[in-house]
C-alpha cells in the first residue's frame, strides 16, 4: 500500500511544505507561534552552527533549514495548541546518548551518536533524524518517546515498551505527512478533528513502521477498517 506522503523528492516536499506554511501564516492568530517560520537560514548561518556543534548537519536537514526556520519564543507567545514544531536552527544538535535517559537502558545498537534532533512533539518528545538506524531505512525519522506512551513493544526484551518509535522512512516522507496531517505528529497527539480517511491512512502507515500497536489497531476498528 502506498500513502499520499510517500516517495516525493525532498525538493518537491520542501516546496509543498513552504506553500502550506505560507497559507497557515496568512491565518495566524495574534500572539500564537506556528510550527515553523518562512525565513530559512543562510549558508553562512548553517556553517556557523555546524562549527559550534562540531559536525556537519545531515544534508536533508540542512536543506530543510535553508527553506524554512524553527520557532523562537518571545515573551508570552504560546505555541499553537496541538502541533509539532521545528526547533530553531541554533537548538538543533547531535544527541549524546549518555545525556538522554530514553537511550540509557537500550541495547548498544541503539546507543548511537547519529541522532540529529530537530523537532519536538506536542507531548515534549524529541524528533530525530537517524542516518543509520539499527533497522529500517537509512535516514529514518524517529521519535524518542520519553513516557513510552506509544506502547511500542521492544524487539529485544519481550513484554517491555521501547522509547524508539519510527515515524517515517525519510525526512521527506515525514515532512510531507506532517503538513498533510495539519502539522501534528499523531503518534503522540491523536486528534479527532481530522477527516476519517486521513486518520485511517496515518494509522496504517504507523502500524507498518511499528507493527502490532494495539491502540492503532483499536482506532482503525472504530473507523470501520477490518483488523
Amino acid at each position: 500500500m502506498t500513502f499520499p506522503w510517500q516517495g516525493r523528492p525532498l525538493d518537491q516536499t520542501l516546496t509543498v511544505l513552504r506553500s502550506a506554511l505560507t497559507e497557515l501564516w496568512k491565518r495566524k492568530p495574534t500572539g500564537v507561534l506556528l510550527p515553523a517560520v518562512l525565513q530559512g537560514a543562510s549558508a553562512g548561518e548553517i556553517e556557523v552552527h555546524e562549527k559550534a556543534i562540531g559536525r556537519p548537519i545531515p544534508d536533508p536537514v540542512h536543506r530543510l533549514y535553508q527553506t524554512v526556520g524553527g520557532i523562537q519564543r518571545h515573551g508570552k507567545e504560546q505555541i499553537q495548541t496541538g502541533v509539532t514544531f521545528l526547533w530553531m536552527l541554533q537548538c538543533t544538535n547531535w544527541l549524546d546518548p549518555g545525556d538522554h535517559y530514553e537511550l540509557h537502558d537500550l541495547p548498544s545498537r541503539w546507543a548511537r551518536t547519529d541522532y540529529f534532533a530537530f523537532a519536538q512533539s506536542v507531548g515534549g518528545d524529541t524528533i530525530v533524524y537517524c542516518e543509520h538506524p539499527p533497522r529500517g531505512e537509512k535516514g529514518s525519522v524517529i521519535l524518542l518517546d520519553h513516557e513510552c506512551s506509544n506502547q511500542v513493544i521492544s524487539d529485544w526484551r519481550p513484554g517491555w515498551y521501547t522509547p524508539i518509535v519510527y515515524l517515517a522512512d525519510s525526512l521527506s516522507d515525514w515532512l510531507s505527512r506532517w503538513a498533510y496531517c495539519g502539522f501534528d505528529e499523531l503518534a503522540v497527539n491523536f486528534r479527532r478533528d481530522l477527516p476519517p480517511e486521513t486518520e485511517r491512512l496515518y494509522l496504517l502507515d504507523h502500524l507498518r513502521l511499528n507493527p502490532a500497536l494495539e491502540w492503532a489497531q483499536k482506532r482503525l476498528r472504530e473507523l470501520g477498517h477490518p483488523s
